[in-house]
C-alpha cells in the first residue's frame, strides 16, 4: 500500500511541447493569422479581461451568432465524399467536419477541413480492410499501428467516372462501410447563401440533424492578483504564465508571494497587480477559426479603446481530432491537449503561447 502511494505521488506529468513568441499584429512577418486559420477544430475559447466591470454585449454576441453548428447522426463516409455535396458545399465555402465521440488512440477518427481535404486516422485492421492508399502514422508503435489517409475532394480527378473518385466510393461502400456521428459547420463563400443549407441537405437525404449552440459561462473575480507582464522574461516564465491562466479558468485561488497554501500553490508571475473586477468568459462547442479571428480583432479594439492593460484569449482544440495545426498529425496517448493563448496589449503587440502533447508536430 505504501509503495503504491509512493508511486502515485511520484507520477510524472505528461510530456508536452511549448512554443512562445512575441510580436506585433501590424508586423508583416507576424504569423497570427496563420496560427488561427490553421487550427481547424476548436472546442472552447475563453477570454480574460482585467478591470472590466461591464462586458461589451457586442463582444459576447459576436461569438454566439457566429458559431452555430450541427450534429448529423450515423452518416456513412461515402455520403460525406459524395460529388453532389462536394460541388454544392465543399467547393463553395469552408467545410469543417469532425467525427464525434471517437477516440484517436483506440479507434477511427475522420475530419474534413478546407479546402476540402478528408483526413482519416485508422488502425491497421481498418486500413487493410479499407484498401485506400495512406501512410503510417509518425506516432505508430510496434504494439499499435496507426495509419493516416488524406483525400483531396476538390482535385480534378475526384469526379464520377474517374479512377480516383470511383475507387474511394467503392472502398467506402463495398469494402468497408464506415459510419460516424459528425459535428459540422459550413461558411459559404457567398454571403447571400445561408450556412444552414448544408444541414438541410443532410436532412433531405434522410439523416437526423440537430442544431447546436455554444454554451457560454461568465465569471467575475474580485480583487484578483494578476501579472502585469512588465519587464517579465517570457521564455523563463512561459509555464508559470500558462499555469496562472489555467488557475483562473478553473477558479483556483491564486496566491502571491507565498506557496504555503494547502489547497493551491499557484502564484501570479511577478510583477503583479490587483484587478478589482476581472472577467472571464468561456464558450464551448465547435468554434470556427473565422470566429476566433473576429474575436481577436474585437479584443484588440477593446484594449486600445478601453484603457485595459491587456486582454487574454485561450483557444482549445479537440483532444481527439486527427490533426492539430494545418494537417499536422495529432495523437493523444497520455495528453491530447493542443491549445494556444494570446496576450494582447494596447500597442498591438502580443505574446503567443502554443502547447501540444508529445504526439503532435510543432506548429
Amino acid at each position: 500500500m505504501a509503495a503504491s502511494l509512493k508511486n502515485l505521488l511520484n507520477f510524472h506529468a505528461p510530456k508536452y511541447k511549448l512554443i512562445s513568441e512575441k510580436s506585433n499584429f501590424e508586423n508583416k512577418n507576424s504569423r497570427h493569422q496563420t496560427i488561427v486559420k490553421d487550427h481547424h477544430f476548436n472546442y472552447a475559447t475563453e477570454i480574460f479581461l482585467p478591470d472590466v466591470v461591464n462586458l461589451p454585449e457586442t463582444l459576447l454576441d459576436e461569438v454566439s451568432t457566429e458559431s452555430v453548428y450541427y450534429v448529423v447522426k450515423d452518416l456513412p463516409l461515402y455520403r460525406l465524399a459524395d460529388k453532389e455535396l462536394v460541388e454544392a458545399f465543399v467547393k463553395k465555402g469552408k467545410m469543417y467536419c469532425l467525427s464525434s465521440k471517437t477516440r484517436i488512440d483506440v479507434g477511427q477518427t475522420v475530419a474534413v477541413v478546407p479546402p476540402g481535404i478528408m483526413i482519416l486516422s485508422v488502425d491497421k485492421d481498418v486500413y487493410n480492410q479499407l484498401g485506400l492508399t495512406g501512410s503510417e502514422s509518425v506516432f505508430s508503435s510496434k504494439q499499435k499501428k496507426k495509419y493516416t489517409v488524406q483525400i483531396n475532394m476538390t482535385d480534378k480527378s475526384f469526379t464520377p467516372g474517374k479512377k480516383n473518385y470511383d475507387r474511394v466510393q467503392w472502398c467506402f461502400k463495398d469494402r468497408l462501410e464506415l459510419r460516424f456521428d459528425f459535428l459540422f459547420t459550413w461558411i459559404p463563400d457567398d454571403d447571400s447563401i445561408h450556412s444552414a443549407s448544408v444541414a438541410k441537405y443532410f436532412k433531405d437525404a434522410g439523416y437526423s440533424v440537430s442544431l447546436c449552440k455554444l454554451h457560454k459561462s461568465v465569471k467575475t473575480h474580485k480583487n484578483l492578483i494578476m501579472p502585469t507582464f512588465c519587464d517579465l522574461d517570457i521564455l523563463e516564465n512561459a509555464e508559470k504564465i500558462l499555469e496562472w491562466f489555467g488557475a483562473v479558468a478553473c477558479d483556483i485561488d491564486v496566491q502571491q508571494g507565498t506557496s504555503d497554501g494547502y489547497v493551491s500553490t499557484f502564484e501570479a508571475p511577478d510583477p503583479a497587480a490587483i484587478s478589482t473586477h476581472f472577467s472571464h468568459v468561456r464558450w464551448q462547442g465547435l468554434i470556427t477559426p473565422h470566429c476566433i479571428s473576429v474575436l481577436i480583432d474585437k479584443l484588440r479594439l477593446l484594449v486600445k479603446a478601453g484603457g485595459l492593460p491587456w486582454a487574454g484569449i485561450t483557444v482549445h482544440g479537440f483532444a481527439d481530432s486527427p490533426i492539430s495545426w494545418a494537417r499536422n498529425e495529432h495523437g493523444y496517448q497520455t495528453a491530447g491537449e493542443n491549445f494556444y493563448t494570446y496576450i494582447i496589449f494596447p500597442d498591438d503587440s502580443y505574446l503567443l503561447f502554443m502547447a501540444v502533447g508529445s504526439q503532435d508536430v510543432c506548429p
